[in-house]
């Protein structure tokens, strides 16, 4: 096996193993006997019913894709939906939910944007992704319980960047001539396809609405799965739509795999008691568990277009390191 398999295995392997490892001394701290306890007092039908929430869920995601890669190419609501939930199946392998922009590579269609434009608009739906969980966060703060020094200090910053992106995904203009050097003309070519998009107010409107509507709908499924777990005397719903959030943005700094254990920590410090947030920080998990399961059937079916998209990609890659090489002779 080469170096780089090793690094590549690595790098994979170690945020798994960092993440576990919190993960046991959280528990431990806390202790295994009380986790279990609260698992046993859940209420079980209010467990399912944040089980059932996962419908919805994928129902706004894929209508948010039909709008966002609909601008390039028509998607059926079956098409779209196989997409996302293949995108969500390897967001468990790849770091800060990067498996999500597999979308652009499934959407590349030689007849438009191709490649490049596919994967535009897959960053384009996670750049909404997270303006909509910013908007739920500072909304939520406005109703919350006055929190500690450091929590106030990320709602405050969460709010400027809210005002920050949206700016720039309304004001930032298309780039007019394309860069001599392949990378950046690719670069320009996706954001070009990105911004297109706000020429269809439908669309643009359409998709920043849908993504606060879901993540509505994701914190409101944590939120029940919260419920299930606290007893008879739960938190204010405002607080708990502030934590998680500030929690799942922690999570998406690529220290460990899928955010585990460090999502888990923000959690149990924000959220009391620490047993009931770190069920709550286990469902969190859960969540992507289920979600790549429900992707499997989606990388069955659209992982031949998937490798055939990279396949190409890299081929194209090859073509235009040899024409630099004869320019260059």
């Amino acid at each position: 096996m080469s170096a780089g398999s090793l690094i590549r295995i690595a790098k994979r392997v170690v945020p798994f193993l960092l993440g576990i490892a919190i993960l046991v001394v959280l528990y431990w701290r806390i202790g295994w006997g009380e986790l279990v306890q609260n698992m046993k007092t859940a209420d079980p039908l209010l467990f399912a019913l944040a089980l059932a929430c996962f419908v919805p869920q994928v129902v706004v995601m894929t209508w948010r894709w039909q709008l966002i890669g609909g601008t390039a190419r028509p998607l059926r609501f079956g098409e779209a939906c196989g997409m996302v939930l293949a995108g969500s199946s390897l967001n468990v392998i790849l770091p800060s939910k990067l498996g999500d922009i597999s979308k652009g590579l499934m959407l590349s269609d030689k007849r438009q944007h191709g490649l490049a434009g596919g994967l535009g608009l897959a960053v384009l739906d996670k750049l909404m992704d997270i303006v909509g969980l910013a908007v739920v966060l500072v909304v939520a703060g406005l109703f919350a319980p006055k929190p500690e020094a450091w929590v106030l200090a990320f709602w405050v910053a969460t709010c400027v960047g809210v005002v920050v992106l949206v700016g720039l995904l309304h004001w930032v203009r298309p780039i007019r001539g394309l860069p001599r050097r392949k990378a950046l003309a690719t670069l320009a070519r996706g954001l070009n396809a990105a911004f297109a998009v706000r020429h269809r107010r439908a669309a643009w409107a359409g998709s920043l609405l849908l993504s606060v509507l879901l993540w509505v709908l994701h914190i409101g499924q944590i939120y029940v799965f919260y419920r299930a777990v606290a007893g008879p005397e739960p938190g204010p719903a405002a607080a708990v739509f502030l934590c998680v959030p500030i929690a799942i943005f922690v999570g998406l700094l690529p220290i460990t795999l899928a955010g585990i254990g460090t999502r888990d920590g923000v959690l149990i410090a924000l959220i009391a008691p620490h047993a009931v947030a770190a069920l709550v920080g286990l469902f969190c998990t859960l969540r992507y568990v289920v979600m790549a399961l429900l992707g499997v059937p989606a990388i069955l079916l659209l992982g031949p277009r998937l490798t055939g998209a990279l396949r190409s990609a890299r081929g194209r890659r090859e073509v235009d390191a040899e024409g630099g090489d004869r320019e260059r002779v």
